[in-house]
């Protein structure tokens, strides 16, 4: 597999940091039997994610239609006519590079989405402590907001770590009436719930919004933690008294 040497991924980083404003570049290898390294530009953060997403949900063909503009805008490495010699042989090319691409940009899959537990010093979250540490900052958390019911809300896959307050009904209901909306206009999927949740987190491993501009697609990750909070998760059953 021919790969791109120590000058040409200067270049390359070069070439990311003049059309994007930042050299973060993903080095996507793919084996046999399409063979090939692919180098495509990150996100820049959360914005730029959104676009993004907002394409893939637009319309039926959406999909398909962000898949082949994340291709040509941002695939650095190697050139689009190499990668059209390749297509031509292997037509789930473009569909592996955005696999890939996307698993590096925080999101999860469908089958991996994130949980949200009753936050204490056993499910705190990866990073929150080290182990010496870990009672005293869980009970300075704990005082820091009396009146608070904290969750710990993580994804192995994505690195996902939070400690969230749970919202208030209000904002439950709130969600809720902003997600049917988002059916009809099909725009700020991605954000949706980072922006009801987002004053809501009490601890992050960095600034909340560096966080997530790092992995947005983490972001579409809370989405099921918001739902669990507000009490999704309840098991129950219905009989006749």
């Amino acid at each position: 597999m021919l790969r791109p040497s120590p000058d040409e991924v200067v270049a390359i980083k070069a070439a990311c940091r003049a059309k994007f404003g930042h050299d973060r570049v993903i080095g996507i290898p793919l084996g046999e039997p399409i063979d090939l390294f692919v180098a495509v530009a990150a996100f820049s953060g959360v914005k730029d994610a959104s676009v993004y997403v907002d394409a893939r949900t637009a319309s039926s063909t959406g999909p398909m239609q962000a898949r082949s503009a994340l291709i040509v805008e941002r695939c650095l490495w190697p050139s689009q006519a190499e990668l059209a010699a390749v297509r031509r042989l292997r037509g789930v090319l473009d569909a592996k590079i955005e696999e890939y691409f996307r698993a590096a940009m925080g999101w999860s899959g469908d089958d991996n989405m994130a949980s949200a537990v009753r936050f204490s010093a056993a499910t705190a979250p990866p990073g929150f402590a080290a182990p010496a540490e870990l009672a005293g900052k869980v009970n300075a958390l704990f005082a820091a907001h009396p009146a608070a019911e904290l969750w710990s809300v993580t994804n192995q896959v994505n690195g996902l770590a939070l400690v969230i307050a749970n919202p208030e009904e209000v904002v439950h209901t709130a969600f809720s009436a902003a997600f049917a909306e988002l059916q009809k206009s099909r725009r700020g999927a991605l954000t949706l719930s980072l922006d009801f949740l987002k004053d809501f987190i009490v601890w992050s491993p960095k600034p909340v919004d560096a966080y997530f501009d790092e992995a947005p697609g983490r972001a579409e990750d809370l989405t099921n933690p918001l739902l669990e909070m507000g009490g999704a998760a309840a098991t129950g059953s219905a009989s006749f008294l």
